[in-house]
């Protein structure tokens, strides 16, 4: 009996992992950083983390807001603003210049994808303004996993 429960526990696991495995992007190279205002959890791509210059790197993070949330709403009055269709939107992607010494962030891109990996929009600002980055914030979080821990 003891060997049936055993086998039973670990057949459900092994069908329930890949679902669990589909809530967010694959395990390497996303890093999970946190959550947005709305609970929406946000990981970096740690394969497209570049430098710019000794202070600068640009990151790449992707949000998968849930169906509930109020950022899909945001999310498709943006792609509507642009007179495009949201139908299939799943999650997004941000480019982010991160300045590590100056602890600045600047959003310089924003693509919008399918679940099935299909762009529906994308809107670039290569020369957005750079902005301070609170202490203890979500992008705070991101400046500390791009820059590491030894930044100021």
């Amino acid at each position: 009996m003891r060997a049936f429960i055993l086998s039973a526990a670990a057949a459900i696991f092994l069908m329930t992992a890949p679902l669990q495995a589909a809530d967010g992007p694959a395990a390497e190279p996303w890093t999970f950083i946190g959550y947005t205002k709305y609970r929406d959890a946000v990981y970096l791509d740690s394969s497209r983390l570049t430098k710019r210059s000794p202070d600068e790197s640009l990151a790449v993070c992707r949000i998968a807001p849930s169906g509930k949330s109020r950022y899909t709403r945001q999310v498709q009055a943006e792609i509507r603003k642009a007179k495009k269709s949201s139908a299939g939107f799943r999650y997004l992607e941000i480019s982010a210049g991160i300045d590590c010494r100056n602890k600045a962030i600047r959003f310089v891109g924003v693509r919008y994808f399918t679940a099935d990996g299909r762009l529906l929009h994308a809107n670039e600002e290569p020369d957005a303004p750079w902005k301070p980055v609170a202490a203890g914030s979500l992008w705070d979080s991101l400046r500390g996993s791009v820059c590491g821990k030894e930044s100021p």
